[in-house]
């Protein structure tokens, strides 16, 4: 269910009008209304049903959400304002869509991404969905997992950083140097004690041992392709450390070893 130009453009500037009224600043409304529709119009785009999303994840950085009061006044408020801008543009919500705000160190202060979710799927304003409940193992850092890759079966990427995101584009923390695969093709993101891989709308797909996915939460020995480029997730709990650091822009040509000329 695609939306138009002229129909974003209502969207907008009736959440801009809605949450203007007791939320954020101009600036901040601004871009939280975006975000969510960018959000609601990656969710129906991906999704055959046409429904409407049910729940929306706000996701912030930890010292903007001190500025969030306690209660749920602000997502009533947002949760109306929604409702009101699917009428606008002929989307019907089955049920008043659910609000919450969580914390994402990664994100710079003063931004914002937002999830849509619904009936088994989760679709993000970056097509990235970010856990936002933080249980026994969210103490975890991704370093302890000792997690890595294993690239064409033979190049080793250790992880132990949050976020990694695999695709050509130089500018990916793993840049992978094969046709098949997309300019910003996937995103690997640590949370609540785990890995998960995303894929970030790619033309050739994300799968896992042979299923095509939005979002999932990786086991070891999991197989991963990157449309046909395979890789392999591993984790060790142990003392140690396994494969190369992680911890810069990393670029493996197709079928090339680490340190190959």
């Amino acid at each position: 269910m695609p939306f138009s130009l002229q129909q974003i453009e209502i969207a907008l500037q009736t959440l801009v009008d809605r949450l203007s009224e007791a939320v954020f600043s101009k600036d901040h409304t601004t871009l939280l209304a975006k975000r969510i529709l960018d959000a609601l119009r990656d969710y129906l785009e991906q999704q055959e049903s046409g429904r409407a999303p049910e729940k929306f994840t706000i996701f912030m950085h930890p010292e903007d959400l001190k500025n969030i009061p306690p209660g749920t006044e602000w997502s009533d408020r947002i949760s109306a304002a929604l409702i009101e801008t699917g009428g606008q543009i002929g989307l019907e919500f089955s049920t008043d869509p659910l609000i919450q705000f969580a914390p994402d160190q990664s994100l710079t202060p003063g931004d914002i991404e937002i999830i849509a979710e619904g009936k088994g799927r989760a679709i993000g304003s970056t097509a990235v969905y970010r856990q936002a409940s933080f249980e026994a193992d969210s103490t975890l850092n991704p370093g302890d997992l000792h997690a890595y890759l294993i690239l064409e079966g033979q190049n080793l990427f250790q992880l132990n950083r949050p976020v990694y995101n695999l695709g050509r584009r130089k500018e990916n923390d793993l840049v992978i140097d094969d046709p098949r695969v997309s300019r910003n093709h996937a995103q690997l993101r640590f949370s609540n004690g785990h890995y998960r891989v995303f894929d970030l709308n790619s033309t050739g797909g994300t799968f896992v041992n042979q299923q095509r996915i939005v979002q999932h939460q990786l086991a070891p020995g999991d197989v991963i392709s990157l449309a046909g480029y395979a890789i392999i997730y591993g984790q060790e709990r142990a003392t140690g450390q396994t494969g190369p650091a992680g911890g810069t822009t990393t670029e493996l040509p197709a079928g090339k070893e680490d340190g190959a000329e």
